[in-house]
């Protein structure tokens, strides 16, 4: 199998388990909110073709770290997502406007530590991924809408889920 072949395998785990691995001379990148994230560490060199990208690529997937694979000439340049903005609650992110706030992170360790452990918590993540940045792109751009959106939804969920786990 080729190392493009590979590659393609490695996506395919990636979005299994909740995380992406965009492949940029395919059309593929991520949503602009989030391309800080990446560009954040810069990239690492492998000239095109080599072997040598894979075990970066596969350690990015056993730290859960999404990547983004950009081919710059003879060379791909990988960018890993920064730890710390290793997200996805986009929804919560746009109702709250900080990754910090505790409802976001209290979200972000129940996919890492709930949601991602199962296989339909993994299907659940990967259609909210597809679906939600579009959503919260709308929330982040209303005050009265994230409001309502924080008020009606995302402290709900928390509350539910906390009751639900025995936390409160």
């Amino acid at each position: 199998m080729g190392v493009n072949d590979q590659i393609k395998e490695l996506q395919g785990e990636f979005r299994k388990n909740g995380l992406n691995l965009y492949l940029q001379g395919e059309g593929e990148s991520p949503p602009m909110h989030e391309m800080d994230g990446y560009l954040k560490g810069g990239p690492i060199k492998f000239p095109v073709g080599s072997v040598d990208i894979l075990p970066p690529l596969r350690d990015a997937l056993n730290q859960k770290r999404s990547a983004m694979l950009m081919k710059n000439g003879n060379f791909w340049d990988l960018f890993m997502k920064s730890p710390e903005k290793e997200g996805g609650c986009f929804i919560a992110t746009a109702a709250f406007g900080s990754q910090d706030a505790f409802e976001v992170e209290f979200l972000r360790n129940f996919r890492d530590e709930v949601l991602l452990l199962n296989p339909l918590g993994r299907v659940f993540v990967k259609v909210y991924y597809y679906i939600s940045p579009p959503i919260a792109n709308l929330i982040s751009k209303h005050k009265l809408l994230r409001k309502a959106t924080r008020v009606f939804f995302i402290e709900p969920i928390v509350k539910s889920i906390k009751f639900l786990s025995g936390g409160e």
